[in-house]
């Protein structure tokens, strides 16, 4: 996307009405000029390099005295990128074109075309993020700051051609509402739309993206150390107490609870939050690699009710799978819980110190009923027949 002037060359890149990125070279000094115009309220970033596992982040944000605060990061993965040894980047006070109406953050960077930071050529790719939460602290440009909710990738910006350099605007850390030069002919138009990735949904009114990862979480929680415990628990524990009654509770755990909680959380990450999914970090590979298992898992279960036969004489082998792949599932599913946490912290979200040993206490719990139970009860085969006062059936007789 270009902006002509009568002898100058100058790229733009924008993303609809959200994101702008303006610059060139410097021919005088060989620096790379650009201007970042967002509609985000809380920080806005431009980073160099083809993703976030090897990039150089501009992040800046509105800091206390209404100006901005410029922060370099380097970017190694899906991770909040970290405060940069390099900070030879700075504002600059050279307005390239209007600043418009929508635009929210608004500030110029100056750095040199090659350096310690990935360097800039005519090839570069580039990145774009924002979110409308600002930084913890609006005046540290090494505070942490929270994940983006629109980001994208730019292939089409050529910041090494000639930049229109006006006179400089007076002010000291924040771009200006200087107007452009009367022989400025612009040409702006949306960007390919393949060049940035958005959510399928848009976040509704008054709900962050930190929300809906909490709430993710707190599902996750409820379906992978709340309920596998007490499905498990009633099935290995309770069939001759219960009577049939354990086997449509160990159902209505295991599958209405721990299964279709479990896609309801996943979907609810997959709408709101930017592409890819399930590729970056452990914690969303083996969350998927989980759910993918408790599918097979659900199928056992169905088989083992099915061919289940009173006059058995050993227990099947698809019994047996399904008693290995629902243990190993449920500590599969408690160590993502923690991996989640982990990656949230990483992101740039809190997470208490409460948070992390109230967690270990439940679990702690849990073990202690099992190995309780374990002593006291042990394991309760098919075949145990229910007390009168609470079932007519035998425990072992199909339900479905």
């Amino acid at each position: 996307m270009q902006v002509l002037t009568s002898d100058v060359l100058l790229w733009l890149f924008c993303q609809s009405q959200s994101y702008c990125v303006i610059g060139g070279q410097d021919s005088s000094t060989g620096d790379i000029i650009f201007t970042i115009q967002s509609a985000a309220q809380g920080w806005a970033a431009f980073g160099v390099g083809p993703s976030m596992f090897d990039s150089t982040m501009y992040v800046g944000y509105i800091n206390s005295t209404n100006g901005i605060t410029l922060s370099t990061r380097d970017s190694h993965s899906h991770t909040l990128p970290q405060y940069s040894s390099d900070q030879s980047a700075k504002l600059s006070h050279y307005e390239q074109m209007p600043t418009p109406s929508w635009a929210k953050i608004v500030f110029t960077v100056q750095r040199p075309a090659i350096g310690p930071a990935k360097s800039i050529d005519s090839s570069s790719t580039f990145l774009f993020a924002m979110s409308d939460i600002p930084p913890e602290s609006i005046d540290s440009p090494s505070s942490p700051f929270s994940y983006h909710t629109i980001r994208g990738i730019i292939r089409t910006l050529d910041l090494t051609s000639p930049a229109f350099m006006p006179a400089p605007v007076a002010g000291t850390n924040a771009t200006s509402n200087g107007t452009a030069p009367n022989d400025l002919t612009l040409v702006i138009m949306d960007s390919v739309s393949d060049n940035s990735v958005l959510p399928i949904l848009p976040l509704p009114p008054g709900v962050t993206y930190e929300s809906i990862l909490r709430a993710h979480g707190i599902m996750m929680f409820v379906a992978w150390t709340i309920s596998p415990a007490i499905g498990i628990f009633i099935a290995r524990y309770m069939k001759d107490r219960l009577g049939v009654w354990w086997f449509r509770l160990h159902v209505f755990f295991m599958f209405f609870v721990t299964g279709l909680l479990t896609i309801a959380a996943i979907i609810l990450v997959v709408l709101y939050k930017t592409p890819p999914h399930f590729t970056n970090g452990f914690h969303r590979s083996f969350g998927l690699a989980i759910a993918i298992v408790m599918i097979i898992q659900i199928i056992l279960g169905v088989i083992c009710d099915r061919m289940f036969s009173p006059n058995r004489t050993s227990i099947p082998i698809w019994d047996k799978l399904h008693w290995i792949f629902g243990r190993s599932l449920a500590v599969a599913g408690m160590i993502n819980i923690i991996t989640g946490m982990s990656m949230l912290q990483s992101i740039g979200y809190v997470v208490t110190v409460g948070t992390k040993a109230g967690y270990g206490v439940i679990v702690g719990c849990i073990l202690i009923g099992f190995i309780v139970a374990e002593v006291m009860l042990g394991q309760i085969h098919h075949g145990k027949i229910a007390p009168p006062e609470l079932n007519d059936k035998t425990p072992e007789k199909s339900v479905f």
